[in-house]
């Protein structure tokens, strides 16, 4: 793994725990906490397919990997979209996580 790759890595791991904190609070509306907890199940999914991979991990194989994510969670959502709401969060926070290391949907 290189250090870039690192680097994001811990991006990711900060964020969840930001998400995480905000979860903890007994005051959150339970619109939010539905929104923060998928969002960070989304994060914990990319850190596991990250940790998965037997390769050289690389800032553009974490890319390809949002990627993927991103199209899956919008495939999913989009098969029906007051059920699987809870794709509509995850793909939001994958794009967030695209747009934080310089990286949009569309390239490659």
């Amino acid at each position: 793994m290189n250090n870039d790759a690192k680097w994001v890595i811990e991006i990711f791991q900060l964020q969840l725990a930001a998400l995480r904190k905000e979860l903890s609070n007994p005051k959150i509306k339970r619109d939010k906490f539905d929104k923060y907890s998928y969002s960070s199940w989304a994060i914990v999914e990319t850190l596991l397919s990250i940790d998965d991979y037997s390769g050289y991990v690389t800032v553009g194989l974490i890319r390809e990997i949002l990627v993927m994510q991103l199209n899956d969670y919008d495939s999913y959502y989009r098969r029906n979209k007051e059920r699987h709401i809870k794709y509509k969060y995850a793909y939001d926070m994958i794009e967030n996580l695209l747009e934080l290391i310089g990286g949009w949907k569309y390239d490659e």
